[in-house]
């Protein structure tokens, strides 16, 4: 029996076309849904769009960061590229956040569209005409991996202006989401959102701005989802982040990505299509999947374990 296999953003490959090829031609019988493989500048995940967000008129470099010469933060995460500029080698300084300047009042705080909607429609075209020249199979659907709320805010605003940043970006990224569902057709489009910063939350890698990290984290997922019209799939991916091919954080076990799912499940009220569970390739033990015995997936929900691994060839 073949199993069917998630693919759940990123693909070191050069661009969209070359990304739906290769997937087409090595698996795409095993696939449901294909995404763009965030190539180019977008390969820095959440930091491509910096630009956004230094383009807003009420922020600004934060004054500390900026002295301190670069991000304060005691976690290291490896290579990043800033900007779609050159790769910094691991534990390297970030560049510094940024912080609302003196005299901005909430009330005059927007966003600019963040870029995922131009993006999609581009890849979206290619993948429309590889489909129609029958590249792509039929009835596959193109996966639009968005990175959520707290993932922007952890990556370009200050810890103690993110409770102020975060209601303004929401409406941004949530109406950044219904251009997205208006414009591409619903029976070809699927959407998932990566979930990393958040994990990171749950393990206490990093401070919440709320007080009750669980309650919080789940109420905000719940409200990603809800955002997705049902008849579009919508998925998790619980990430521990691949920053210089490592994660902020081992993983003791499968626990926090089992409570994180159970926790949105009985929030949202639409269906959760799939979720994606991180394996650290050094673990194939019991230990480590036994917190997958109290998870209860709802009829409408795929799991998916991260088995391959940058090591892994195409076999």
């Amino acid at each position: 029996m073949q199993r069917e296999i998630h693919l759940v953003g990123s693909i070191g490959l050069s661009s969209a076309e070359e990304v739906f090829r290769a997937v087409s031609g090595l698996i795409g019988n095993r696939v449901a849904r294909i995404p763009d493989g965030e190539t180019g500048a977008r390969s820095s995940w959440i930091h491509w769009n910096r630009v956004v967000f230094e383009a807003n008129p009420a922020l600004e470099p934060d004054p500390s960061e900026m002295a301190s010469g670069g991000r304060i933060t005691t976690a290291v995460e490896g290579t990043r590229r800033w900007g779609g500029g050159p790769a910094r080698a691991i534990g390297s300084r970030q560049p510094p956040r940024l912080c609302i300047k003196d005299g901005v009042t909430l009330a005059d705080m927007t966003f600019a569209p963040l870029g995922h909607v131009a993006e999609a429609q581009n890849s979206y075209a290619i993948f429309r005409r590889l489909r129609d020249e029958g590249v792509i199979a039929p009835g596959t659907r193109f996966q639009v991996s968005l990175p959520t709320v707290g993932a922007a805010l952890n990556a370009h605003i200050i810890p103690a202006q993110q409770a102020l940043v975060e209601t303004p970006l929401m409406r941004r990224l949530f109406a950044d989401v219904a251009d997205l569902c208006a414009t591409i057709p619903h029976p070809d489009l699927a959407i998932q959102w990566d979930v990393s910063h958040e994990m990171a939350l749950w393990e206490g890698v990093r401070p919440a701005w709320f007080d009750d990290v669980q309650e919080g984290i789940s109420d905000r997922l719940a409200a990603h989802l809800e955002q997705v019209p049902t008849d579009v799939p919508a998925g998790l991916h619980l990430c521990y982040g691949s920053y210089g091919d490592r994660h902020w954080k081992e993983p003791e076990d499968l626990g926090n990505c089992v409570a994180v799912y159970s926790k949105v499940a009985n929030k949202t009220t639409r269906p959760i299509s799939w979720v994606h569970m991180p394996v650290p390739v050094a673990r194939d033990d019991e230990a480590y999947f036994t917190p997958l015995s109290d998870l209860v997936l709802d009829p409408e929900t795929t799991l998916y374990l991260g088995l391959i691994h940058i090591s892994d060839g195409i076999e």
